[in-house]
């Protein structure tokens, strides 16, 4: 087991060499879709980043301020599909499922093989509790779009549950190479950062319920160190603390 471990920690530095040769499989998610007016869909990609910076926001107004922008830049440009998931993750914080469902509809219809809207067609399906049903169009987005952080993240928090299929570890460690390999992260993602805190916090509890506490501290020290917005300091403070203690424990008994 400790074998495994440390290959995990091996793994977080090769990631360049592993990724080097990845092929490529559907559309760069980002750029011109590459019909129609370039200056259409420059003005309405502004409009994209704008409504997405003001989802993050979070807030009532700031909500309105953002479906208002991607509606906009759908009006002005509507061939790029990626325009559509940010209708959808808008939808979705409005707990509107059924429009967020028809975003992602007419972003497949543009272009079948987008993984992006697999991703959000699997959220849709989470947050209603619908786990089963989102299996599916998340292995599908890990398959064309194998670069985005999210989707390894998701399938990592899936993987967790019981019965489920699949290892959590091995889609923790994809993000965490991902992140590490300073990627450029679509408009979508969040910070590297981010990733890190939770997937090194979550690598660290599965090791806790495995009862392996020295590397479930090394997990969440490797958390700690990552929340340089000290959002979880508190909590992984406290699994350090109590990763300490259970070890003083194991080795008073021996």
């Amino acid at each position: 087991m400790k074998f495994r471990f440390w290959r995990y920690q091996i793994d977080l530095l090769v990631c360049m060499i592993a990724f080097a040769t990845q092929p490529v499989l559907a559309l760069h998610e980002y750029d011109f879709p590459g019909i129609g007016s370039r200056s259409d869909w420059s003005k309405a990609h502004k409009l994209f980043l704008q409504a997405i910076l003001t989802r993050k926001n979070s807030s009532h107004i700031s909500r309105d301020q953002s479906m208002d922008a991607i509606k906009k830049a759908i009006r002005i440009y509507p061939q790029d599909p990626s325009f559509y998931c940010e209708l959808a993750e808008e939808h979705l914080d409005c707990r509107r499922y059924s429009e967020a469902f028809e975003a992602v509809k007419q972003a497949l219809e543009l272009h079948p093989n987008f993984g992006r809207a697999y991703y959000e067609q699997a959220q849709i399906f989470l947050k209603q509790a619908y786990n089963d049903e989102a299996l599916q169009p998340l292995e599908t987005s890990a398959t064309l779009t194998p670069n985005d952080p999210d989707v390894w993240l998701a399938l990592g928090v899936y993987r967790e549950e019981p019965g489920s299929v699949g290892s959590p570890e091995d889609a923790y460690i994809k993000c965490l190479k991902l992140v590490g390999c300073r990627r450029k992260l679509s408009p979508f993602n969040d910070t590297a950062e981010s990733y890190r805190v939770l997937c090194f916090q979550n690598l660290g509890t599965l090791r806790l319920g495995q009862k392996r506490y020295a590397e479930a501290k090394t997990f969440y020290h490797q958390a700690f160190v990552s929340d340089t917005k000290h959002q979880f300091t508190d909590r992984l403070r406290g699994e350090i603390d109590y990763c300490e203690k259970s070890i003083s424990n194991s080795l008073s008994k021996i």
